[in-house]
């Protein structure tokens, strides 16, 4: 189902406090003189951040079930002041202080920061709708590997004692370490026409699609829905964020009217069917070099000979080793989901058009004393060039042998 896309042109970064009150300071040290303060939600423009971090531990009591300690290390933020503050601007610690959140009106999705090549995002997203918890409604921290879609790792609070950013600010910032992701304050966001759209939403699973206003496929990504049947289910572009070059659309997918889910996926380039890549060089998604020898894009099979164990490739780069990577580690998912284990052996491999077709069993299914029943079966993945499960099927199996 098409939805018009919501872009949003950002002028300047702005920021509100996490917590009920945070101290404005004429200078970047909690010994600097005391301007005023700020209430949460207020926002607020961010002109700059201080040269180095500091820290700072801090009560949070107020609007809590409990008081909770919490160690923070961030950047102090210069800012511009509302104009009853009595000051232009001052100063105010970062690690209090919530980040852009995207729509304004909504404040659904939040970025955190990305790692260094550009490949993976974090951000928090809110059930905005949930008013169970009072102010602190449901968030969920969520690492994408902006390359593929696929989600990385994510981190919930439930219904939280505070904002996210603080009541699990110590596992936060451990999830962002383990990804090389680096925290930041500014998101550069920019403008394009696209739709957004969900195919083949059946046995759990979904396909978003985007797509520019001359209908040309721009990225996709698989999804799982909550449910077996999302027949309401629709998708809308809320943010496009440029980095390094590339573009990364953030999309929001409502599966009802109760449940929404957000994931990152980076636009393919436009510029012709023979790129396989982006002008910065990781793999990109949406668009196959035809003429390429390549399975994948930067990807090449070297077995199918049975091989078990792993999907034996070689990688062109390092972007095309982690997007194989996340394409491997759904497969043995998928194959774990049928077969009871994640171990894979490569029976054959084809091509249709674009996409890769690879036929895949079980480990257990070579070899001497296998079971016989599932062994009957082995399935065939097609692959599109973004590295994303276009299709699973299951076949009969005309090779298995389970003699002793």
């Amino acid at each position: 189902m098409l939805a018009t896309a919501l872009l949003l042109l950002s002028t300047a970064t702005t920021v509100s406090p996490c917590i009920d009150e945070v101290t404005v300071r004429d200078a970047p040290t909690v010994t600097a003189k005391r301007l005023g303060a700020l209430s949460r939600g207020v926002e607020v423009e961010l002109l700059r951040t201080s040269d180095a971090r500091d820290t700072l531990t801090l009560t949070i009591d107020r609007n809590v079930p409990a008081p909770f300690r919490v160690k923070l290390e961030d950047w102090w933020l210069e800012v511009a002041l509302p104009a009853d503050a009595g000051a232009a601007r001052g100063w105010v610690f970062g690690g209090v202080m919530c980040r852009q959140a995207f729509p304004p009106k909504e404040r659904w999705l939040t970025v955190l920061g990305w790692s260094a090549d550009g490949t993976k995002v974090a951000f928090i997203e809110k059930a905005t709708d949930s008013f169970a918890c009072g102010w602190g409604r449901p968030a969920t921290l969520r690492v994408i590997d902006v390359v593929t879609g696929a989600q990385l790792d994510s981190l919930s609070d439930g219904c939280p004692a505070a904002d996210l950013f603080l009541s699990r600010r110590a596992e936060l910032e451990a999830v962002l370490s383990r990804h090389e992701v680096r925290p930041e304050w500014t998101s550069t966001t920019a403008t394009e026409p696209l739709k957004a759209e969900l195919a083949r939403c059946r046995r759990g699973a979904c396909v978003a699609r985007l797509r520019d206003p001359r209908g040309v496929l721009r990225a996709e990504a698989p999804l799982e829905p909550p449910d077996a049947d999302v027949p309401g289910a629709r998708a809308e572009v809320v943010l496009l964020a440029s980095r390094s070059g590339a573009r990364v659309a953030f999309v929001r997918v409502q599966w009802n009217e109760e449940t929404h889910r957000f994931f990152a996926i980076r636009l393919s380039d436009t510029r012709g069917a023979s790129s396989s890549r982006m002008s910065d060089g990781p793999v990109s998604p949406g668009v196959s070099n035809l003429k390429s020898p390549d399975d994948l894009p930067g990807v090449r099979f070297t077995s199918t000979d049975p091989m078990c164990g792993t999907l034996a490739a070689t990688t062109k780069d390092e972007a095309a080793a982690k997007a194989l990577a996340t394409l491997e580690g759904e497969l043995r998912r998928r194959m774990k989901r049928f077969f009871g284990s994640e171990g894979v052996c490569l029976l054959g491999k084809s091509r249709e058009g674009t996409a890769l077709v690879l036929d895949l069993v079980g480990d257990a299914c070579v070899g001497n004393e296998c079971p016989a029943g599932p062994c009957k079966t082995k399935l065939e993945f097609t692959i599109g060039p973004d590295f994303t499960v276009r299709q699973e099927r299951k076949l009969r199996y005309e090779g298995w042998s389970c003699s002793p």
